[in-house]
């Protein structure tokens, strides 16, 4: 039995969720009008918001007219709405199911994805070496081919191989089948990793995240819990405790779902007692959705600002470098002497300026200590954190590697952008180089998880340029004087 499934089953949030479902119990049985119409709503937001996560582009509005009237986007592709109903279509596959009270199998699985995929069709991938090339979607079959995807920082994730998919698939239903049984696992822990496992291995070439999440919910109705909803505006947190579960931290990720099936029953619970289930939210959506139907060569961005500047210091450039220092603070161990160096630049000067508090969480602090006034912060032009590690402590290392690396944020009219230098000498700044690691606008500001996965990517490549150090048979003696 999975030791972690029943762990993770004791955590104080789960009692929560086993109230408010004795709350819903309670009310038993509920009037039909009242379920069919809070289980439309959640159905309504499902079939959005889990294709918007993969790309659909019908709004919220368009997918209710299509699903409840038939009437199709003006300007929207066949494949968008394709997809909306063979998602609904699935849907009503898995309300026969969880009705029929049996057990998921892998032709379930099979016929789901032939459901919400509909059709066959090209997309765009990418083949073991990088390249980009074209691969065609086969309907309810497993992979035939690698399904890597690059990911937001550019680097490639690597999911099992499809020689290895069918067994993986196999040991996912046992594992399923053995949890299922033990009245010490929760469903909602069952539905949260069996999501996890599915989605890990991905074992379609396409549709896995929509496929994941109908199969999550499959689980929980099974249950006789209420269906939940990954929102589409909320898909970098779905996907950032998604990764932290590839990391084997749980916890998050199942957090994350427990407040969505919150939300759910509760939502349950305000139909039950004659409230509106009708959320805030749902305009505020709809007036985001409309903005982002504009043409985005037709918005005008933000051009930089003493206040813009200030905005993306404090929210990203202090806490990225306070991420960074602090991991890569697990390598100080390996050398004798490690130093940390701040600097500063502005447009039309040549002169670097060095910052002596690296403690600075904030604009005016900075201003503070290069004692420069505040309106020279509109001529700013990059802020530099660099790290230098020297003296390895391996005697038994003949060529003694010196590693520095500086993460570069600069300024541009209407951009910031992070750069990476992996082979930074302060004897030889000037020829150093620079390489592009990430770019947005003034008015976008990433989320913690992504500022965690690029220190993270910073932390590989320092690993393997201290593995290639230590293991000189694989290099020459050329290579090992960059160090």
């Amino acid at each position: 039995m999975d030791k972690l499934a029943i762990e993770l089953s004791k955590l104080p949030f789960i009692e929560d969720i086993n109230a408010l479902k004795k709350e819903v119990d309670s009310h038993r049985p509920i009037a039909k009008e009242v379920g069919d119409k809070v289980l439309q709503k959640l159905r309504l937001d499902w079939n959005y918001n889990s294709n918007a996560i993969e790309g659909n582009k019908l709004n919220y509005g368009e997918t209710v007219a299509f699903l409840m009237h038939g009437i199709t986007a003006k300007g929207k592709t066949l494949k968008d709405h394709l997809d909306i109903k063979g998602h609904n279509d699935a849907i009503n596959f898995l309300l026969d199911i969880v009705k029929e009270k049996r057990d998921i199998s892998e032709s379930d699985i099979r016929s789901l994805h032939k459901m919400i995929l509909v059709e066959e069709y090209d997309i765009d991938a990418i083949t073991e070496d990088g390249q980009s090339t074209k691969k065609r979607i086969k309907l309810g079959i497993y992979k035939t081919s690698p399904n890597s995807v690059k990911t937001r920082t550019g680097e490639i994730h690597y999911y099992p191989s499809p020689e290895a998919t069918p067994a993986l698939m196999e040991e996912l239903l046992d594992w399923y089948n053995e949890c299922k049984q033990n009245i010490d696992v929760h469903p909602l822990i069952l539905a949260s990793l069996f999501h996890f496992k599915f989605v890990a291995i991905h074992p379609f070439d396409d549709g896995n995240g929509r496929l994941g999440r109908i199969l999550m919910n499959l689980i929980l109705m099974r249950h006789s819990y209420p269906p939940i909803v990954v929102k589409n505006e909320d898909k970098e947190n779905y996907y950032g405790v998604l990764s932290q579960a590839d990391s084997q931290q749980f916890i998050p990720l199942v957090e994350y779902m427990s407040n969505l099936l919150r939300h759910s029953l509760e939502l349950y619970l305000r139909g039950i007692k004659g409230e509106s289930i009708e959320e805030e939210s749902d305009i505020i959506k709809e007036i985001e959705l409309l903005k982002k139907s504009f043409d985005k060569k037709d918005i005008q961005r933000p051009s930089k600002s003493i206040e813009k500047v200030n905005v993306v210091f404090s929210n990203v450039i202090y806490p990225f470098f306070e991420i960074i220092l602090n991991r890569t603070q697990t390598f100080d161990e390996l050398f004798f002497t490690t130093k940390n160096e701040y600097l500063i630049s502005f447009e039309n000067d040549k002169d670097l300026k060095q910052i002596q508090n690296p403690k600075i969480d904030n604009i005016d602090m900075l201003v503070q200590s290069i004692k420069f006034p505040v309106e020279s912060l509109k001529n700013l032009q990059s802020i530099e954190c660099i790290k230098h590690y020297i003296n390895f402590k391996e005697k038994n290392i003949k060529s003694v590697p010196k590693l520095s690396f500086s993460v570069r944020v600069n300024f541009t009219d209407s951009k910031y952008d992070i750069k990476l230098c992996d082979n930074y000498f302060k004897e030889d700044y000037w020829g150093v180089s620079y390489k592009d690691f990430y770019s947005n606008y003034y008015n976008e500001i990433p989320n913690i998880n992504v500022l965690e996965e690029l220190a993270n990517k910073i932390l590989r490549i320092l690993l393997n340029k201290i593995k290639e150090a230590i293991e000189p048979k694989d290099l020459t003696k050329e290579d090992l004087d960059i160090f």
